[in-house]
């Protein structure tokens, strides 16, 4: 499905491509074409036509590579983000563990979060066809609390009810 256009009497022509083949009678001679595609990078030159049938193969270079982030169990499930040091694009990727994900070639702050956990961040570079793996160091940020309180009294956090009396579990730091 790219675009391939050939410049016929200085003019440009695009030329429809049906199952990855753009075809089309021209006289003898020698032409420019241009073969695009979005993420990918756009090949041209020229191509001589002659009595013998001319064919040319085409296949484009990715400007995009993939990002893969295995992690430990106490990591699955955190959210991951990257942003485009250059273009300041900012994406959420999915979530922890991430297996070859698409992003466009370039240079990316990526960053992990997760409840209780401290932010992981970290930079990238993405390179045309190849495959970054990036193994996290995810730290946890969670203290254990035991509360115990005189009868009927209820425990709270952030307008939450915990329970009555005693409480027991995790709580992010700070």
């Amino acid at each position: 499905d790219a675009n391939v256009r050939v410049q016929v009497n200085e003019d440009w022509q695009w030329w429809p491509a049906e199952e990855g083949l753009a075809s089309k009678s021209l006289d003898y001679g020698t032409y420019a074409y241009e073969v695009s595609h979005d993420n990918y990078h756009t090949q041209s030159g020229t191509i001589i036509v002659s009595q013998n049938s001319q064919q040319l193969d085409v296949n484009l270079r990715p400007r995009f590579g993939w990002l893969s982030i295995p992690c430990e169990q106490a990591a699955k499930g955190a959210y991951v983000f990257a942003t485009n040091v250059h273009t300041s694009t900012h994406i959420r990727l999915g979530q922890l563990p991430l297996t070859n994900k698409e992003l466009e070639s370039g240079t990316y702050l990526i960053e992990i979060q997760k409840e209780k956990f401290k932010e992981f961040r970290t930079t990238a570079v993405i390179s045309d066809g190849d495959t970054t793996v990036i193994i996290p160091q995810i730290e946890g940020n969670a203290g254990y609390v035991r509360l115990i309180a005189e009868d009927d009294v209820e425990i709270y956090l952030d307008n939450h009810l915990l329970g009555s009396n005693q409480w027991m579990g995790s709580l992010e730091c700070g």
